[in-house]
């Protein structure tokens, strides 16, 4: 039985590692607008995404299988990062140098935070 090579893809939606989930990381030029849902990490969170570059804006909802903290870095210099609900607390990571980009967030198990991004 001969095998099916998959075709290469040479960037990526989504990338993470324990603690840390970095989103869009290698978006194409052409993906201005898009949107995913349902992405697994590392660590028991599911991702969902949608973006639009020419408007600025972004919401990206995350549904952990345990309580936690997660760095989330985004591609693009953030000027708003919010979250509705109160347990997510969403902060500045220590790192000053990468405060524009990463926000530090608390995913509580079982419920979905969503944050609504905007960037310059």
């Amino acid at each position: 039985m001969a095998e099916t090579a998959l075709p290469f893809f040479d960037f990526f939606l989504l990338f993470s590692a324990p603690g840390v989930i970095k989103l869009l990381p290698a978006l194409p030029d052409a993906w201005r607008e898009g949107r995913f849902r349902g992405l697994r990490c590392r660590g028991g969170a599911e991702v969902s995404m949608a973006w639009s570059l020419a408007a600025g804006i972004a919401e990206a909802s995350f549904v952990s299988a345990r309580t936690q903290s997660v760095e989330v870095e985004f591609p693009f210099a953030l000027q708003e990062a919010t979250s509705d609900d109160a347990e997510a607390a969403v902060s500045l990571p220590e790192a000053l140098d990468k405060a524009t980009r990463h926000r530090l967030v608390h995913l509580p198990a079982g419920r979905t935070v969503t944050l609504k991004l905007r960037f310059a």
